[in-house]
């Protein structure tokens, strides 16, 4: 499998284990190749195939020499959904680690089942991607037919990337279709880059990252508290952004 990067030990920045510490593990290959993407390293196709290849005892063997007692690893891309995970998960648990896999939704995997934690991210107008709702439907739909037997309905949870009015109004549309599912709204990042750069550096200072980044989250907020449509949804702003910037690797 293609594996742009594993990394370690840091925290995850949003969703429902915001602030837990974690190792990530990320794929190249990508369905998508949205106009924000801030990983291009891990979508456009000639930077996927410089990627190491590495089998599931290589990877498993790189994520236990991470320092640190995380039990927790992100499994990202890209969209990991494009490759097989299953062995990958079982051999996470023989070593007590539990996976959490992020995905848009478009590509259906049996082996999400096996998964401790799925983040299902559909992505928003600003990305230039064009939603289709049939395709999310479906995916949803065998996501949720696991809700039946799991003891924690906390094991999968929605979350959708904000960055104008318009992406709030694809994610009022997701939390009515989905209103029993944890939802989570994510404050746009904006790193100074788009899939066509993957190249980019954020010439921003991290004092001005953070206030870009607190000021949509302030915009987001400030439009939440208001409305009845998005009473249980949980507004975030990225930590590890606020942490340590746009560095790669956290």
């Amino acid at each position: 499998m293609p594996v742009v990067e594993i990394f370690g030990p840091t925290i995850q920045g949003e969703g429902i284990d915001q602030g837990r510490p974690c190792n990530f593990i990320r794929f190249g290959g990508c369905d998508f190749k949205c106009e924000w993407c801030d990983t291009p390293f891990a979508v456009l196709p000639h930077l996927v195939r410089q990627a190491k290849r590495m089998d599931t005892h290589e990877i498993v063997d790189a994520v236990v020499r991470v320092p640190g007692s995380a039990e927790w690893v992100i499994l990202t891309g890209g969209n990991p959904c494009l490759h097989q995970l299953s062995p990958l998960i079982t051999r996470l648990h023989t070593y007590s680690l539990k996976a959490s896999v992020e995905t848009q939704g478009t590509r259906w995997k049996s082996w999400l089942l096996q998964a401790d934690r799925v983040c299902v991210s559909p992505k928003g107008p600003s990305s230039g991607m064009k939603f289709n709702e049939e395709e999310f439907s479906d995916f949803m739909a065998r996501l949720q037919s696991e809700v039946n037997w799991r003891a924690n309905d906390n094991w999968r949870f929605l979350k959708v990337v904000v960055f104008d009015q318009a992406d709030y109004e694809f994610a009022q549309q997701i939390h009515q279709w989905y209103h029993n599912v944890p939802f989570f709204l994510s404050a746009g990042n904006d790193a100074g880059s788009t899939v066509g750069d993957p190249n980019r550096v954020d010439e921003r200072s991290l004092g001005a990252v953070r206030t870009d980044l607190l000021n949509k989250a302030l915009w987001l907020t400030n439009r939440v508290m208001v409305d009845p449509l998005m009473k249980d949804a949980i507004v975030q702003t990225q930590q590890h952004v606020m942490l340590w910037g746009n560095e790669r690797g956290r």
